[in-house]
Parts: C-alpha cells; structure tokens; sequence
C-alpha cells in the first residue's frame, strides 16, 4: 500500500498529517469532550498528540493507512474557522493497533459537531479503503452511548454487527 496524495471531497480536503496539524489537532485531543469517547476517554498532552502525530505518519509510510487530517476548503462561518484549518482527522487504522482488522474512525474538535464534517470525511476514506488501498473488510467500533459516532456509522453504509 501507499500512502495517499489527498482525498478532496466538497468541504474537506483529506490529507497526510504535517508537523503544522499539532495545535489544530490539540484542539481535538486536549478537549475532554471531544475526547469523552475516545479509548477511555482520557485526554492527551500536546507532546502526547506529538507522538501519535509521528505515529500516524509512520504507519502512513509503511503501510498506507493513517488518521489524516480533516482540512477546510473554504471558510467555516458558523466556527468562524478559515479555509485550510484543520477541523479533526479521519482515517484507518490496525485495531488496537495490531490488526489484523481495520477500523475507521475520526475525531473532530467539538465547534465542528453537527456540521456533517465527519459524515462526509467518513464516507470519502472508506471508499478509499475499498478503492485505493483494496481492502476487503473495515469495521468501526464506538462506545454504546457514542449514538452520533454510530449515525455517522449508519449513513456511510456501515452496519451493527453486536457489542465486543
């Protein structure tokens, strides 16, 4: 597998994480709302989103797949957010990362709910999964009372299969 160039959909441009990402996506992981249903719902210093930032680009290198950034094409005037800010990321990952299964997910700073970002930026990577990279199987796993993750799940194709 490769890594990708980009994924342009009609808000988002879908992007290989840069160094530049790290206060935007601190906004993210920093936040103990958006982070609520992430793992156990602890939130992570900056120099933790660091890490995972090399990480992610890492895995990107080595096997193509990553949580990329979510980039605004244009202004956002209900955040107020410019175009080219990053609003969160999506993307696919071993689980529990060993695999062998890929799960999708995303994670988007709170001022981006509700807006359809992560809808829109769901849909685009999966068909990448499917298209570009040509996998066969990708599964998503929320919390049970994460209802809007798995909405999000339901309109991109995605259904429930039971509780893990």
């Amino acid at each position: 597998m490769k890594p990708i160039t980009s994924i342009t959909t009609d808000r988002l441009l879908i992007r290989s994480l840069r160094d530049a990402d790290h206060a935007d996506l601190c906004a993210v992981f920093t936040d103990p709302l958006a982070m609520r249903h992430i793992g156990s719902g602890a939130t992570r210093t900056p120099e933790e989103v660091r890490r995972r930032m090399a990480r992610m680009m890492e895995l990107e290198r080595e096997r193509g797949l990553s949580f990329w950034a979510l980039e605004l094409r244009e202004p956002d005037g209900p955040t107020g957010a410019p175009a080219g800010a990053v609003s969160g990321d999506c993307g696919l990952v071993p689980i529990a990362h060993t695999g062998p299964e890929i799960e999708i997910g995303y994670r988007l700073a709170a001022r981006f709910w509700s807006r359809g970002y992560a809808t829109e930026a769901a849909r685009a990577v999966l068909a990448h999964a499917f298209g570009g990279l040509a996998l066969d199987r990708v599964i998503a796993v929320t919390s049970p009372e994460n209802y809007p993750s798995q909405h999000v799940l339901s309109k991109i194709g995605m259904r429930r299969v039971g509780l893990t």
